[in-house]
């Protein structure tokens, strides 16, 4: 917003952001935080300036991620707290310093794209989980088959050995197992293009999967 528009308001301009800032600037924070595997986020107010995510700061909650909350679900969570953290910081304006952020600790959080969905066999299973479930709702993460390409909605690690080469799969009965630059992603759930979402082990009663199938 230009400064005249900023400066008009009495009290300045407020705004909640969905990160402690100033980590994860810009417009995925929320996102960017589950697919960075990150254990804890929170919510900022601040007063609003021209830079991006850069104004003061006034009031910040900090809350853990849980365990395979997807971005969808955080962003839910968060607009409650963050409402609450708004209605705190107007009833408290005229108490609260306003602090400077620390550009020195400043990232940035930029737009997803659908190709930032696609999974990279190379990288750790911990890595690939952290995608699927940052990547959900959208624009999901997903793979190619000879069969299409499928997206994956939910997922878990094992860290069982095994000397395949990453993108391969080594296991498909009642699970869909592949193996990663370190450990094993176990696809919990997924969609094939074209067809509908589905649990693995109703999609591998219809589609047959042979061991030592790559996927890319």
């Amino acid at each position: 917003m230009p400064k005249y528009v900023l400066d008009y308001p009495k009290l300045g301009c407020i705004n909640v952001h969905g990160s402690l800032l100033p980590k994860y600037r810009g417009s995925a924070p929320v996102q960017w935080a589950v697919i960075n595997g990150d254990k804890e986020t929170g919510v900022t107010t601040m007063y609003m300036d021209e830079g991006m995510d850069t104004g003061d700061i006034l009031l910040q909650k900090k809350f853990d991620i849980a365990e395979n909350e997807t971005s969808g679900m955080l962003m839910e969570r968060m607009a409650g707290i963050g409402a609450d953290l708004l209605i705190e910081t107007l009833n408290n304006l005229d108490k609260i310093s306003p602090v400077k952020q620390n550009e020195n600790e400043a990232t940035y959080a930029p737009m997803l794209k659908k190709e930032m969905g696609k999974i990279d066999w190379t990288k750790s299973a911990e890595e690939i989980k952290s995608l699927v479930y940052g990547m959900n709702p959208w624009p999901t993460a997903f793979f190619e088959t000879d069969k299409g390409t499928v997206k994956v909605f939910e997922a878990d690690v094992s860290f069982v050995k095994t000397d395949k080469k990453p993108g391969t799969v080594v296991n498909a009965d009642k699970t869909l197992d592949i193996s990663t630059g370190n450990g094993v992603l176990i696809i919990k759930e997924l969609q094939l293009q074209g067809k509908k979402r589905m649990n693995v082990a109703d999609f591998l009663r219809g589609n047959k999967i042979e061991t030592g199938t790559a996927v890319y």
